[in-house]
């Protein structure tokens, strides 16, 4: 519930200052490409991705190390699951397929939201399917140009 709240009022913001800035969809979008970008009145799509199952630690600040690290679950994609996420509308498109197919990390995708943690580290290194919702990375904080969050991001 958070998480879905914390994801809604970000993109509420960005809304917010997209407009009070001038800025349209097409101004953030790779070189104005919206084939990704899915209309509000439609919802978003249940999505099921397969891939190896890794773990990635990382530093929540790298100038910071009191900080601690935070685990991130990925799926290293295979194809099919890969052309899933260049091709699947979101709401908020950030990317087209052209950029993330450029991104160096372009064939791994992050797990977000409430996935069983336990169940995910029990299965590390395995090829596994899960189902859920893209969504696209828009900060530098994001490890993966598309992200799936076992909830979608507009309910």
């Amino acid at each position: 519930m958070q998480n879905g709240f914390v994801r809604w009022f970000a993109s509420l913001l960005l809304c917010f200052f997209s407009s009070a800035f001038c800025f349209s969809e097409e101004d953030w979008l790779w070189e104005g490409d919206t084939s990704l970008v899915l209309s509000m009145d439609e919802p978003e799509r249940l999505v099921s991705m397969s891939g190896e199952l890794t773990l990635q630690v990382l530093d929540r600040e790298s100038e910071n190390p009191e900080l601690g690290t935070v685990d991130l679950f990925v799926i290293k994609m295979d194809s099919e699951s890969f052309e899933v996420a260049c091709s699947t509308p979101v709401h908020a498109a950030f990317h087209s397929p052209e950029s993330i197919r450029e991104n160096l990390r372009c064939h791994e995708l992050e797990l977000t939201g409430d996935f069983d943690k336990s169940w995910l580290r029990e299965h590390l290194g395995q090829t596994v399917t899960l189902s859920g919702y893209l969504w696209h990375a828009h900060t530098h904080h994001h490890y993966t140009p598309v992200m799936m969050d076992s909830d979608p991001w507009f309910k």
